[in-house]
C-alpha cells in the first residue's frame, strides 16, 4: 500500500494514521526507521549492491532507497515498487518521481496507490519554516514544488482508477472520511468510528 508524498501535504499524518488505524485488524507494520542509517551513509553502488543480495519484502530499504544525485538510473526497481504498491502487509509513504518509468509501472498494478497533494505555494510557506533552511533557494525551493505538484495532479487526473488523490485541505477537514475511503480503496473494512488524524510536529 503506497502513499505518494508531496512534501508539506500531510503525508505522515496519513501515514501514522492508517499504520494506527489498521493496526486493529491485525495488519503487521515494519519499522518505518530501523536499519537505514548505515544504507543512509552509502554511495549508490555500495546501494546497489546491497539492495541486490536483499530479499525483495525487505522494506526498510525501499524507504531508503533514494538514487544517489549522480546515479545515471531515478528509478525504483518495478518488482520493488510493484511490491510497495500491492502488498498489504505495510503502509508505505514516498516522494516518488513523476517519470514515466514509475508511471508504467503504477498503470501496471492491481492496487490503487494514494496521493497527498498541497497547494504549492502553501507547501513551499510550509517547508521555508524548517529551521537552517537557506533562504537563497527560496526561489529553486518553490518551482520545485510547483512542478511536483502539477505533474502529479495531471497523472492522477489522467490515471483516477490508480491514483487516489487527496489533497492537504481534505485531510484537515475531513480526515474519519478520507481515511475510511482510503481503507475501502485498499479492500481494508475499518469500523473505527472516531479517526483522529495523527498531528506530527510542525504539520502547518
Amino acid at each position: 500500500m503506497l502513499i505518494i508524498a508531496q512534501k508539506k501535504s500531510a503525508s505522515t499524518s496519513l501515514l501514522k494514521t492508517l499504520e494506527r488505524v489498521t493496526k486493529t485488524l491485525g495488519i503487521p507494520h515494519f519499522s518505518l526507521s530501523s536499519g537505514l542509517t548505515t544504507i543512509n551513509k552509502m554511495d549508490w553502488s555500495q546501494r546497489e549492491a546491497v539492495f541486490q543480495k536483499l530479499d525483495s519484502k525487505d522494506i526498510d530499504i525501499i524507504r531508503s532507497f533514494h538514487p544517489d544525485k549522480n546515479s545515471p538510473n531515478k528509478s525504483i526497481p518495478k518488482e520493488v515498487l510493484l511490491y510497495a504498491i500491492e502488498t498489504n502487509n505495510f503502509i508505505k509513504h514516498y516522494h516518488l518521481d513523476p517519470i514515466p518509468e514509475h508511471i508504467e509501472i503504477i498503470q501496471q498494478a492491481k492496487v490503487p496507490c494514494v496521493l497527498t497533494s498541497r497547494e504549492p505555494l502553501e507547501a513551499h510557506k510550509s517547508f521555508m519554516k524548517i529551521p537552517n533552511i537557506r533562504q537563497e533557494y527560496a526561489q529553486e525551493n518553490l518551482d520545485n514544488v510547483t512542478e511536483y505538484h502539477d505533474v502529479w495532479k495531471k497523472i492522477s487526473d489522467q490515471n483516477t482508477d490508480k491514483i487516489h488523490r487527496v489533497t492537504f485541505d481534505q485531510l484537515m477537514l475531513g480526515s474519519e472520511q478520507i481515511i475510511k475511503d482510503i481503507c475501502k480503496l485498499w479492500g481494508l473494512d475499518i469500523k473505527d468510528s472516531n479517526i483522529i488524524l495523527e498531528q506530527p510536529d510542525k504539520l502547518k
